[in-house]
């Protein structure tokens, strides 16, 4: 297709304007027509010659702008928009760039992604019988895998696996093919004497065992009483996979045990765990313990995860949910998610320490309470710098942070219901509390996921520069 662009045709020289010729995008790419341009610092030292190595004649002006015309959306992020809320602050040792942020809740994805078991060496009679295994396995009537050819076996993620597919295709390559009458059961023994090996594989023979199915459970029960901590951690999740409710008290073991290598994996494994009436008795000692912050946070997340009836939880304003779990032993702790969906958790009963004097950074709000007070006073400034009249709450943290995150208004008595702070700010607000002793609970915000921490390293140049 024929476009219009500035041409530079060499250093120094006048830019010249001439229809070009675009090729139309590729797999992966979208067409987007330019509105603006941006004249980058490096596109500068092109055209002064400073940068010798890009080729003339050349179109500079790769921070563009503009609408896309043609290419297929395959997914859509929505949600609330997360900055940094401790960007700003002089205590910062992290480098923060206030043009990126997060979008809680993530992405949708508005097409379904294509899954095959692709044959090395294509045959027929193979893929049917990758099909039937697949199907037997996990289709419970209805059909999982699609022979499609010799080389393809297309595939639907199962709906109990949904949110799991990598766990269910990980089973998928896990599975034997055999038919072979009494093969469940021997290979079954087999693999757990393998468990105790060191060396072994443990995660593929976990993953195996499951593969062969419920009827070889009693192998796997054989090893929740080893003397091996790894083999009795292995089993025990292996048979809660399985449904096998006598796993439920090995993990529980774990769980506890501070110095179990395995604590927050078995935390987690309970939390993920279908038998929701069992697993919750276990997740809940964990958030009643003195056990460090790391470990009742995943069981906080496994407990809400089940839907625990003990979860008190709360809109705040359309904004975020905040969860309150009553916990008596262990301390009082805050944590707030930044990844899935905004949701802070109050888990005990903290209560911010009088006397109290407490100004934001950029003076979004000011808290103020006299030694022998019961309740805050709270005003609230804008960026324009008006300033709400004073309101109270109770030194409650749970009241204070429904009071900053409710919608800003007043009720029908013309007190102020709200100070319509974001989740950024709250969050910013809460840890400076913790942060001066006013209140003296644990606080930590959602570490970064599988993607964020093991992902791509992140350039540190300008973003957009190819130089």
């Amino acid at each position: 297709m024929q476009v219009k662009a500035a041409v530079l045709p060499g250093v120094r020289q006048p830019f010249s304007v001439e229809e070009v010729e675009l090729d139309p995008p590729r797999s992966g790419k979208v067409l987007v027509k330019l509105v603006a341009t941006g004249v980058c610092r490096s596109d500068v030292h092109v055209y002064t010659g400073d940068n010798a190595r890009r080729p003339f004649p050349i179109i500079l002006g790769h921070e563009g702008a503009g609408v896309v015309q043609e290419g297929k959306v395959v997914a859509r992020g929505e949600g609330p928009v997360f900055v940094n809320p401790f960007a700003q602050r002089e205590s910062s040792a992290t480098p923060v760039d206030l043009r990126t942020a997060r979008i809680i809740g993530g992405g949708t994805n508005l097409k379904a992604r294509r899954v095959r078991v692709v044959l090395s060496s294509p045959s027929y009679a193979m893929a049917v019988n990758v099909q039937d295994k697949i199907n037997d396995r996990f289709g419970g009537g209805a059909k999982i895998a699609v022979a499609e050819s010799p080389s393809y076996i297309s595939l639907k993620i199962p709906s109990e696996y949904q949110d799991r597919e990598l766990y269910f295709l990980a089973l998928v390559r896990h599975l034997y093919l055999s038919r072979e009458p009494g093969f469940e059961n021997r290979r079954a023994l087999d693999l757990a004497a393998e468990m105790p090996d060191l060396r072994a594989p443990h995660d593929s023979i976990g993953l195996a065992l499951e593969g062969l199915g419920k009827s070889i459970r009693p192998a796997v029960r054989s090893l929740y009483t080893h003397a091996l901590p790894h083999v009795t951690f292995y089993a025990a999740r292996t048979g809660l996979r399985m449904s096998d409710d006598l796993a439920v008290a090995v993990l529980g073991e774990h769980a506890l045990d501070p110095n179990s290598p395995y604590q927050e994996e078995a935390i987690r494994t309970l939390g993920e765990a279908a038998s929701r009436f069992r697993t919750t008795h276990p997740l809940w000692q964990v958030l009643n313990s003195n056990l460090d912050i790391n470990a009742r946070v995943s069981a906080y997340e496994g407990l809400v995860g089940h839907q625990d009836t003990f979860v008190s939880s709360k809109n705040i304003g359309n904004n975020f949910i905040m969860d309150h779990i009553p916990a008596h032993d262990g301390g009082d702790l805050i944590y707030c998610k930044v990844a899935a969906e905004p949701r802070i958790a109050i888990i005990g009963t903290p209560r911010c320490k009088t006397p109290l004097f407490y100004r934001h950074a950029q003076g979004l709000v000011t808290l103020i309470a006299d030694a022998q007070a019961q309740e805050i006073t709270a005003i609230r400034q804008t960026a324009s710098g008006r300033v709400s009249p004073p309101t109270t709450t109770s030194l409650q943290v749970t009241d204070l942070i429904s009071l900053l995150g409710a919608k800003a208004g007043t009720d029908k008595f013309g007190r102020v219901s709200g100070l319509g702070l974001n989740y950024s700010q709250i969050i910013d607000v809460v840890a400076g509390l913790c942060e001066n002793g006013t209140i003296d609970a644990g606080f930590k915000i959602e570490r970064p996921g599988t993607i964020e921490a093991t992902g791509p390293k992140r350039s540190t140049g300008r973003p957009g520069s190819e130089l």
